[in-house]
Parts: structure tokens; sequence; C-alpha cells
């Protein structure tokens, strides 16, 4: 009789000790021994899958993009990630956000930018890109680098044309 009152103690106090672990990690009990997140942590990590996903997605928009540019602009210089500059080559940043401003792709030729793209997919909405890089153009971001030639660039009248991609 000892035996199995110990027997049980010992079972009991490795159920409760189990419960706890659980709880602190945040399982319910009766949930088979899976541990359960939170709602909180569910959302984080959703929102970190989807954050992962809009990259992958948008690395192959931008690979597309700049295959395309290549082939394009066979003579020419295509360059990623160009931020918007002075004369002196400083990159300027958004009076408004404080916030600088990178175009996916410049093709540059002969020490002139030819054409500047951002790729984006179909339902981004790019109100709020467009109006802080009109307010970097303003205040006299009109350059990027070359990064072949380390010289700075003036766009010049060259848009900054928007193509969509699924």
């Amino acid at each position: 009789k000892a035996a199995k009152e110990l027997e049980e103690q010992a079972a009991n106090k490795a159920a409760k000790e189990a419960e706890e672990l659980a709880a602190k990690k945040g399982a319910k009990n009766g949930d088979g021994g899976h541990i359960k997140k939170s709602p909180e942590e569910l959302t984080a990590d959703a929102k970190k899958e989807q954050i992962k996903k809009n990259n992958r997605d948008g690395t192959k928009r931008e690979q597309a993009t700049e295959d395309e540019l290549k082939q394009q602009h066979p003579d020419a210089s295509v360059q990623r990630e160009q931020y918007l500059r002075d004369k002196d080559g400083k990159i300027l940043k958004d009076p408004l956000t404080g916030e600088a401003r990178r175009v996916d792709h410049a093709v540059i030729k002969d020490g002139k930018v030819i054409d500047m793209v951002e790729t984006t997919s179909k339902s981004a909405d790019k109100a709020g890109q467009i109006a802080k890089e009109n307010r970097i153009l303003d205040s006299g971001g009109g350059f990027v680098r070359d990064r072949t030639t380390r010289q700075t660039v003036p766009i010049g009248r060259t848009p900054i044309r928007i193509i969509r991609r699924d």
C-alpha cells in the first residue's frame, strides 16, 4: 500500500511539473503533450514568415527585371539598389521622414543614367514611396553613384519607372 501511494505521489508530482512547464510555454492541459503557442506568438511568427515570403518574392521580381534590363541594354551597366544622392555624392534623406531612398535599378551608359526602375508586386501601394522620392529629388537628390567608376552621375530627366510583377 505504501509503495502504491509513493508511486501515485511521484506520478502526481511529474504531472504537476509537466503542467507547469507546459503553462510556461503556452500549452494547455489535455493537449496530448503538444506545446501550443499563444496567439501573440502565432501572430509574430506569421508576420515573420510573411516578411520572409515578401522578401523572397521581391528578390525574384527584381532579378527578373535585372535580367530584362541587361538584355535591353547590353552595353550599359545595370546597377541595383542605388541611393538618390546630391551632386557631391552624399546620400540624401527625405526631409519629412528622415529616410533615404534606394531605387531598385539604375542603368548607366557613358556616364549618364539612361533608365531607372522600381520593381514591385501588382498590388503594392507606392504612393508614399513616390512622394518620398519626389521630396528627395526636389531637395537636390538627382544623382546616383556609378559603382564602376565611383563617379556621381546625374539622373537628369530620366523618370523612375515602376514595373509591376506577380
